[in-house]
């Protein structure tokens, strides 16, 4: 009598808990994935700053340059 309620609550319990796990699972999975994307994004982000930051520079320079070729008026010595 005991074995035959154990035969038929095992095969449930293990089904229950492979449930369980399933879902635990799929939960980290999906925050690793949310997390993974915030860091590409920051990534993304960042990259875009210094590549603005170095246009930026390169232009400042040409302009530096620029302006010392054609100065209208000589340069005080």
């Amino acid at each position: 009598m005991v074995q035959q309620i154990i035969n038929a609550i095992v095969p449930v319990a293990i089904t229950a808990i492979v449930a369980m796990l399933v879902a635990v699972i799929k939960a980290l999975g999906d925050a690793g994935v949310a997390y993974i994307q915030k860091k590409k994004d920051a990534v993304v982000t960042k990259i875009g700053a210094d590549t603005y930051n170095h246009r930026l520079t390169v232009a400042k320079s040409i302009y530096g340059a620029v302006d010392e070729e054609f100065r209208i008026t000589p340069t005080l010595d």
